[in-house]
């Protein structure tokens, strides 16, 4: 897993506004992006208290139920947005593990200068990518997998991406990693199906 820390400007990237780089995330369910009231994609991780005070008075929604949602945020975390009323919208909100494994990805990719989108849903198919990444013809979608995921979920989304020709790449969180040697490490069952199912072939526009 790749972390970069440390401050940046107010900067653009992807369509994403975005204030600052560090990440420290409060514990519990947590969601990074929303739209403002003009509607961009924002995200305020790393930001100061003094950078966020300035855009508090706004209303914020979730990007996939349109929802109003809170911008929460204090001297020892990184602001981020949580559900008024969770109802039944697919973006729960994820654990900090998770999220912080994840922006450190989505840095990753920009720094190689990579296209990257982060929490994109691909509503054709009702599933949203952690990152998307644009590689000239080819979308490949980064999921970075922290939880225990049933079999049939993982190769559902799998096929999913597959039939919308976007390459699926699986990374397991080193949370779920048992390490039983210096150059070895033991998978139970819920991490060996994703060995499985590398072996789906899927077709992009360039094959």
């Amino acid at each position: 897993m790749f972390f970069y820390w440390g401050k940046s400007d107010f900067t653009e990237e992807e369509g994403i506004l975005i204030i600052g780089r560090e990440l420290v995330l409060a514990g519990g369910e947590t969601m990074l992006l929303a739209r403002n009231e003009q509607r961009d994609l924002v995200t305020f991780a790393g930001s100061t208290l003094q950078e966020i005070n300035k855009f508090r008075s706004q209303k914020y929604y979730c990007p996939d139920c349109q929802e109003e949602v809170i911008l929460k945020a204090g001297t020892r975390v990184t602001a981020h947005f949580a559900h008024k009323n969770q109802g039944s919208c697919m973006n729960k909100g994820e654990g900090r593990y998770h999220e912080e494994g994840k922006w450190a990805l989505y840095n990753w990719f920009i720094q190689q200068n990579v296209s990257a989108q982060l929490e994109v849903t691909i509503s054709s198919i009702q599933q949203r990518a952690d990152i998307l990444l644009q590689l000239g013809e080819k979308k490949v979608a980064i999921e970075f997998q922290c939880a225990t995921l049933p079999e049939k979920d993982v190769i559902n989304r799998t096929m999913g991406y597959c039939n919308e020709s976007i390459i699926p790449i699986w990374i397991l969180g080193g949370n779920r990693m048992k390490r039983i040697g210096s150059q070895s490490l033991r998978l139970s069952s819920s991490e060996k199906v994703f060995l499985r199912v590398c072996q789906i072939k899927c077709v992009s526009p360039e094959d």
